[in-house]
């Protein structure tokens, strides 16, 4: 119970609080691991990374096949572009839930960060037989677009643009593609849209 109230706690935003109420769980011994990720979540948004990291690997420790904790941890890895290392975390997540796509996404995300496209378009199609969403479509459509096979990248934009009309970075990566394919005046069309939708973006 103290878990479930700390986690809302932590959910509303309020991480104080959050860490107050798990405080009883924390003290036990021998430590519950589910407690330090937790915890190391909570320092997660109080920006205490370091700590984060520390109390996951504890927890890890005591439970390594924790898929989300290997998730979060590969997260903190991913915001300081450390792609080697949140590859590893991801496909550690991936190998103890094969259908934890949060961790299959970040997965992508990570290849591409390290320039690995052809293994981040084989995780992309991965992720897509788990359930097609625009945000993998999009992933997809990345590393497609960065091999500069332009076709099948604006194929999976469109597609994303089917399932979710409204996402303004798949229009924005769309518009690119079609500028790389000499459709200049279709791209130019595109980014008049989204800059007057008030998208900041170089292109």
């Amino acid at each position: 119970r103290a878990l479930e109230a700390s986690h809302a706690a932590l959910t509303r935003g309020d991480a104080a609080l959050a860490e107050q109420v798990l405080q009883p769980v924390l003290a036990l011994r021998p430590p519950i691991a589910k407690a330090e990720f937790l915890l190391a979540l909570i320092r997660t948004a109080q920006g205490r990374r370091d700590a984060a990291e520390q109390l996951m690997k504890q927890a890890l420790a005591r439970t390594p096949g924790d898929y989300e904790c290997w998730n979060a941890l590969g997260g903190l890895y991913l915001e300081d572009a450390q792609w080697d290392a949140a590859i590893r975390c991801f496909q550690q997540a991936s190998g103890h839930n094969e259908r934890y796509a949060p961790a299959r996404m970040n997965l992508v995300s990570a290849l591409l960060g390290a320039e690995r496209l052809e293994d981040a378009e084989r995780e992309a199609r991965v992720l897509l037989t788990l359930g097609e969403t625009a945000q993998a479509q999009m992933l997809l459509g990345s590393a497609l677009r960065r091999q500069s096979r332009f076709e099948a990248a604006l194929s999976a934009f469109d597609r994303a643009l089917t399932l979710a009309p409204q996402l303004a970075k798949a229009r924005h990566d769309r518009a690119i593609v079609l500028d790389r394919m000499g459709r200049g005046e279709e791209a130019v069309e595109e980014y008049a849209r989204l800059h007057g939708a008030g998208l900041k973006a170089t292109e």
